[in-house]
């Protein structure tokens, strides 16, 4: 069962919009286009600390590190800002949900972004030595995006596998009560 999860090119004109006014190159709005899912924002889990205002890149390639979550980046709107921005979150591989450690009240908040594997986030932050994968203030980093795709293949897998361990391990329990 996928959580909070719409297809995009229902936010086609939305996307339009973003591009028009938004300052986000129009090169990553159609990548998001073609290739992100959207979800809606939940509240941090608790246990979990929200890292400073304005390094969400930071926050959440550490999150996904420290919690064993996947990377996540795109576009998110939250209701305190006028209009969409370059952002990065996480989602947590069991059940889909967004784990923002980065903006206050996240369950408020829309994303809409690719997921992919520590494996390839960490080897695309090497590589460009940035933080962000998208855009690191020079343009959409077109080149990156081609091995975020791979890694977004790579995060569906693992989702899948997850989720299929996850329903082993209750079947076995629930014929072991039997």
């Amino acid at each position: 069962m996928r959580v909070h999860e719409s297809t995009v090119t229902s936010a086609d004109h939305r996307l339009d919009a973003i591009a028009a006014i938004s300052g986000v190159d129009p090169a990553m709005i159609q990548f998001l286009r073609e290739a992100a899912t959207s979800r809606c924002g939940s509240p941090l889990p608790s246990g979990m600390r929200r890292g400073s205002m304005r390094y969400c890149f930071q926050n959440s390639g550490d999150a996904a590190w420290r919690h064993g979550l996947l990377y996540c980046e795109g576009i998110a709107r939250h209701p305190d800002v006028p209009m969409e921005v370059h952002h990065a979150w996480c989602m947590d591989p069991k059940t889909g949900r967004v784990v923002d450690p980065t903006w206050k009240k996240p369950e408020d908040c829309t994303y809409l972004g690719i997921a992919v594997t520590l494996s390839t986030l960490a080897a695309c932050q090497l590589d460009c030595g940035h933080y962000a994968l998208l855009d690191h203030g020079r343009g959409f980093e077109t080149d990156i995006a081609r091995r975020l795709l791979e890694g977004q293949t790579q995060a569906e897998a693992y989702v899948a596998n997850v989720r299929a361990s996850a329903r082993l391990k209750n079947l076995r329990r629930s014929r072991g009560r039997r």
